[in-house]
């Protein structure tokens, strides 16, 4: 009998056959044997009944696990020689990567300090219902066929206005290339760089883990280059003379919130030069800075050898999916070609309502707005670790929705995240960041999405957690 069975326990299984939601017994019988060999509770080699024997159990013919059978065998999950039991084949099957700590469950997030979150509730919504209204009345019905993948003309010339006027950009319309945001913009130039000979790009360390990822699925190899307090260290480059190309956030670092230096601003520029190679500049933030003026793009320095990656995702929200990647007129056929490989451009109305907001100053106006709000709240949060944290240490400038904080080498930082979750406060540490042990625990605190009183009573969860 199949409860005699001592390879595998048939016995439990078929009490789940006839709860299956397939139509017919034989459906039922092949989605049951190919999750319980997927999940592995039919082990690779285990022997599965005889045809007949199992028929007679289940009470259906022969005929319907025989062909329950040969379907899997086609499948690849199962195996069958002549005058041999049909058993489990032997495939490698995917590990489940285990969680690297378990964290609180159940636990409703009240307090968010998530890093590089925008204010969601401050999206100006009047004015996108004004500005979509306006484009709907004036668009013409050729504007709804299909489009060329880079973008509707319109939205292409007000962003090169844009970046000329607010960033120090040097662009013109044919090299701007409108996306579903960084990551999408970040896949198409990984991908182009792949199909003309590139196999490595450099990226910060730390930084946005990502980014890597992108860089990875396009072929690239990520190597990691150091960040310290000037920013990426232009001199590793020099260690790695199969580089070509490197991912940068010069405007704010993230996550550690610096600048690139003028004097390795220069240096950069100067590598790709001689290296012949491609600056990536994610403009990452470049928008609020809350002590100066930001400083400019690198790309309006070297249009010929930077493309710069930019986006609403911060302005406005991320859910928009827009962005932009400017290239070097160079590369721009490159861009082209990969993307009709892959998609046929993004909404023609989202467009034609990010060009209406741009050209009509709403955006710069509503970005003047949130820089006000965004520093204050930086200011709260500031005020509020010198007070309650005073051994933990800020690091980087005035700027973005960021900021890193050093904590006392005796802290945790996993154990701290966990604790404070525990009560309902989200933040992340600086090892998400980092593939390699930081020097120094760390928290990347965000503080846009919170209120004043919100961040102030998170901060001192932080801090009675930190207490010996």
């Amino acid at each position: 009998m199949l409860e005699n069975q001592t390879t595998l326990p048939f016995a439990l299984l078929l009490d789940e056959l006839d709860r299956r939601p397939e139509t017919t017994r034989r459906a039922r019988l092949e989605a049951l044997l190919r999750e319980a060999v997927q999940s592995g509770r039919l082990p690779a080699g285990a022997a599965l009944p005889a045809s007949r024997e199992l028929a007679g159990e289940i009470g259906c013919s022969r005929w319907v696990v025989v062909q329950a059978y040969e379907q899997l065998v086609a499948e690849g999950f199962l195996e069958s020689r002549g005058g041999a039991r049909t058993r489990v084949r032997d495939t490698p099957r995917p590990q489940r990567r285990p969680a690297a700590r378990p964290r609180p469950d159940g636990v409703p997030v009240r307090i968010d300090l998530t890093a590089g979150q925008p204010d969601l509730t401050a999206f100006p919504r009047a004015a996108w219902t004004r500005a979509t209204r306006k484009v709907l009345a004036s668009i013409d019905p050729a504007d709804l066929n299909y489009i060329e993948p880079g973008g509707v003309p319109r939205c292409r010339e007000a962003i090169v206005e844009h970046l000329r006027r607010v960033r120090g950009a040097v662009a013109h319309r044919e090299d701007v290339h409108v996306c579903a945001g960084t990551s999408h913009a970040l896949g198409l130039l990984c991908r182009a760089a792949y199909r003309t000979g590139h196999r490595a790009i450099a990226v910060e360390e730390p930084g946005w883990p990502p980014l890597r990822d992108f860089a990875e699925g396009a072929g690239l190899r990520p190597v990691p280059v150091p960040v310290d307090d000037q920013g990426l260290r232009v001199d590793a480059l020099a260690d790695h003379p199969e580089v070509r190309a490197v991912l940068v956030t010069p405007a704010h670092q993230f996550p550690a919130g610096v600048v690139l230096s003028p004097r390795r601003r220069s240096a950069l520029l100067d590598w790709a030069q001689q290296r012949d190679g491609l600056i990536v500049e994610d403009d990452y933030d470049a928008e609020f800075r809350y002590d100066r003026r930001p400083v400019g793009c690198l790309q309006g320095l070297a249009p010929d050898r930077v493309a710069v990656v930019g986006s609403t995702s911060k302005t406005l929200a991320p859910g928009l999916r827009l962005g932009w990647l400017v290239t070097p007129p160079h590369w721009s056929p490159h861009i082209e070609a990969t993307r009709r490989a892959i998609d046929l451009g993004i909404s023609t109305l989202d467009q034609l309502v990010l060009a209406e907001l741009l050209e009509s100053g709403t955006l710069a106006r509503h970005m003047r707005h949130m820089r006000k709000a965004y520093a204050s709240r930086r200011t709260t949060m500031l005020h509020a670790l010198r007070r309650t944290l005073p051994a933990a240490s800020v690091v980087g400038i005035a700027a973005g929705l960021h900021m890193l904080v050093e904590l006392p080498g005796h802290v945790d930082e996993e154990q701290l995240i966990d604790d404070v979750a525990a009560e309902g406060v989200k933040v992340y540490g600086l090892r998400r960041y980092q593939r390699s042990d930081p020097v120094h625990p760390g928290l990347v605190l965000g503080y846009a999405r919170a209120t004043d009183a919100a961040i102030n009573e998170g901060i001192q969860v932080l801090a009675r957690h930190m207490s010996p």
